[in-house]
Formats: structure tokens, C-alpha cells, sequence
């Protein structure tokens, strides 16, 4: 669901406001205050003003949500009406919360959610989910109620129930947008990332809209998904989307404070020899799908260190493979095939690592390549492999990088799923490197 949300004006948001909704994971972080909620608020009326049957293709969940009455008996209502009747409290401003509770009960949105279009189907996929995370399924008992392991949805806490009313919305097959205000609402960060991962996922054929403090929220794969919110000292909101992956960054470290020990290193380390070796296993992992956050490929020692490069190899691991580091019993790393005179090195690589080195049969990720991705890059490989070994005799160093990082790209751009099967230790490699748990 596409579609441009205007204010005209709206809570905090000044007339002529707009923003557009793409379809997707979208998020609206910044600091308290600055006009997320309004945002997400206005996103609903949008939706419900398109006409057709967009009203009944929304949801809005709101810091309420955790309130959820005892069963999935509904006495007949239906979500469209719990929307007219949202719509009635908050088209003309966002909610205000105040000691009389206006508009529709909020309690019952979990269960208007849940049988909205298939009761059963859905209690069942949202037992599938809690199970995936370590929760406990729920049942629906005589008179609908809701039973947790025998107790009761009002004995569960803040999590369990706000939780319940998110995963009824994603259960959901006829809902385009879904709007969830803090996600991460009473949520261990271990379940935060679970359900990051499943509003990405679930989000691929409709949009889901979230306002977040949360880091863990953020669409780290696609920055422009990312929009950041300010309002300035005169009271003008401005909805800006993150343009790089430097800018996702410095909103979770500035905006968001948030601290660089427990952000953004990722899954696991690849570690090759050069800078070609890792362009060429960085698009291996982007052929598996493998996310970059998940595992960080890094050249151990460049053009400048080819005469000692399992040295290199060697002290470029040993942070990540003491005893203390997260990464010890994980990292990987991929060499070319040793010379005599490194057998030492590779027997203390194997020693360290056993089953994660993985050894080329050849000297050089240039030799590995399939011959015919160089002919479709339209270069002959034995001729490349040469002006690769004379320009490394003259020792000029930055020639050599320069040549190997246009040939390198030129391939990697060219690589397809074909040339990474014939190129079997680079795909066993990036797959051992990503399956760390």
C-alpha cells in the first residue's frame, strides 16, 4: 500500500506535512517528542481515507495494545468498525491520553485481529511464531478464553501481551498497512530481534509502518527504509530517510545513543588473504543471500604483505579467536593453496581453526575463478593470471592493487550462482560462516 499522508495540520505536525508510506519494512525513529507517533497516526487516517476497502485492510497498534480482553469473542464486531470508531477519535488529531478512554476499547483489537480472517489458522501460525522464539503457545478454552500454559492472557506480562496483539496483525493475510507504535514494547532484546526479523519478512507483500527508540528495529539492509524525525526549536517536524549505511549508523549511535560495544559488529568474520579474494567472497555471500551485517569478510593483508600473507592470515585472527572474544569457535577463513615453505603456518591456521580454514587447490583466487566468467567479462584468464605475476615482479605494489581491483570487481559484478557452484570451497566457506549458531 502506497500511498502520502498530509496533515492539514495534525497534533504536532504542521499544515502541509506530508510524507509517503512505500511498501516494505519503513521505520520512523527519533527523539521523544519530535512527532513519530503523530506520523504513524496520520499514516492510519491515510489508509482509511483511500476509499475502497482500505479500512479494512489497516491496523493501527498502539502503546495500548498490551490491554487484551480475556477471549476472541467479539459479539459480532469486526475490524472495520473498531476502525470507523478509531478514525472518529483520532482523523481530526492524534490520541490524546487522558482518564476517560475514548474512542473503541482497545482491549479488544487482539481478538478482532485474530478473527478477522481466519480464527484458527491464525491462532495456529502465532503459535508457530512464540514456539520459534521459546514462548509458550496458547489455547482457546470453552467460553474463547485465552489459556497460557492454564493461566489466564490478563496473568501474562506487559510483553507476552502486547507480543499476542503484534502477531495477531502479522497473521493476518488482509491487512496492506500495519502501523505498530514502539514495537519493542515491553520486549527482551532477544525477542526484539526476533520480531524484527519477522515484520521484515512478513512485510515483503504488504507495508508495515513502526515508530521506534529502538536500534534493533531499524531496517539495517535498505537505509532509505529509515526515516529519521526531528522537530525543531520552532516546533517544524521534518521527516528525513537515511540515505547511507553511515547515516543508519549515526542515527543509532547519535539519536538513538547507543554505544559501539554492542552495535553493528557483525555475525561472524570471514577472513581471506587480499583485497580480490574478499571482493570476489563478498559476492558469493550476496549470491546466497547472506546479509552483510551478518557476517564481515576482511583482507588479512592486502597487496603490501604478499610475501608474508599467512603471517598476515595468522595476526589478523588472533583477536578474533582468543578465548574471550564472541568469535573464537565461529570465524572462518579461506587461504590460497600454501608454498612449501609455509607448512608450518598452515598446520598453526589448522590448529586453530580446524574445520573453519578452508585451503584453495590452487595459488591464487585468480586461478580459482571459472574461466568462463572471464570470458564474459571479456577477458582471457591466462592472460590476466600473467599480467597479474609480472606486474607483482616489478614490486609496485600500488600498480598491482589498482590492476587486481579492477580485474576483481569486473568479475565479481559478473559472478552468478552457476560460477559459485564450480567454485565450491568459496561457497562451503560462506555458508560455514554464516551458519555460526
Amino acid at each position: 500500500m502506497n500511498l502520502t499522508a498530509r496533515a492539514a495540520p495534525y497534533g504536532p505536525l504542521q499544515r502541509d506535512f506530508t510524507f509517503q508510506i512505500h511498501d516494505g519494512y519503513q521505520v520512523l525513529t527519533g527523539p521523544n517528542n519530535s512527532g513519530k507517533s503523530a506520523m504513524l497516526q496520520l499514516a492510519f487516517v491515510a489508509a482509511n481515507q483511500q476509499g475502497g476497502n482500505s479500512a479494512d485492510q489497516v491496523a493501527l497498534l498502539l502503546p495500548d495494545r498490551d490491554h487484551v480482553q480475556p477471549t476472541t469473542e467479539t459479539g459480532g464486531r469486526q475490524l472495520l468498525q473498531y476502525n470507523q470508531e478509531l478514525m472518529g477519535q483520532i482523523g481530526g488529531a492524534p490520541l490524546q491520553y487522558d482518564i476517560q478512554q475514548r474512542g473503541p476499547a482497545r482491549n479488544q483489537l487482539t481478538a478482532l485481529l485474530l478473527g478477522h480472517t481466519n480464527l484458527v489458522g491464525q491462532v495456529q501460525a502465532v503459535n508457530q511464531y512464540l514456539n520459534a522464539v521459546g514462548l509458550p503457545s496458547f489455547v482457546v478454552q470453552r467460553g474463547q478464553q485465552i489459556q497460557f500454559s492454564e493461566a489466564a492472557i490478563q496473568a501474562q506480562g506487559t510483553g507476552m501481551r502486547s507480543l499476542l496483539t503484534v502477531l495477531s496483525a502479522l497473521t493476518d493475510d488482509n491487512l496492506a498497512l500495519i502501523c505498530i507504535d514502539e514495537p519493542e514494547l515491553s520486549l527482551e532484546p532477544r525477542l526484539q530481534k526476533a520480531l524484527r526479523d519477522l515484520l521484515i519478512q512478513k512485510a515483503r507483500d504488504r507495508t508495515i509502518l513502526v515508530a521506534t527508540h529502538s536500534h534493533l528495529f531499524l531496517n539495517r539492509q535498505h537505509p532509505a527504509a529509515n526515516h529519521r524525525v526531528t522537530r525543531s526549536p520552532a516546533g517544524v517536524v521534518t521527516s528525513e530517510a537515511l540515505a547511507t549505511q553511515e547515516d543508519l549508523f549515526n542515527v543509532a549511535f547519535d539519536l538513538l545513543g547507543s554505544d559501539t560495544e554492542d552495535l553493528f559488529f557483525p555475525g561472524n568474520y570471514w577472513v581471506v588473504e587480499g583485497s580480490f579474494d574478499q571482493a570476489i567472497c563478498e559476492r558469493a555471500l550476496a549470491l546466497l543471500n547472506i546479509a552483510s551485517t551478518r557476517v564481515k569478510v576482511i583482507a588479512a593483508g592486502g597487496i603490501t604483505k604478499v610475501g608474508s600473507i599467512l603471517s598476515a592470515v595468522i595476526n589478523s585472527l588472533t583477536p578474533l579467536t582468543l578465548n574471550d572474544s564472541p568469535y573464537a569457535r565461529r570465524v572462518v577463513a579461506l587461504i590460497d593453496r600454501p608454498a612449501a615453505s609455509q607448512a608450518n603456518q598452515e598446520q598453526e591456521l589448522r590448529r586453530t581453526l580446524n574445520d573453519r580454514l578452508f585451503v584453495l587447490d590452487v595459488d591464487s583466487m585468480e586461478a580459482y575463478i571459472p574461466e568462463d566468467t572471464y570470458r564474459r567479462a571479456n577477458r582471457e584468464k591466462a592472460a590476466e593470471i600473467n599480467q597479474v605475476n609480472a606486474i607483482a615482479a616489478t614490486n609496485d605494489y600500488k600498480a598491482l592493487s589498482e590492476y587486481k581491483r579492477q580485474l576483481s570487481q569486473a568479475l565479481a559484478e559478473l559472478m552468478t550462482i552457476d560460477d559459485l557452484e564450480a567454485m565450491g570451497l568459496v561457497r562451503d566457506a560462506a555458508v560455514r560462516a554464516s551458519t555460526f549458531y
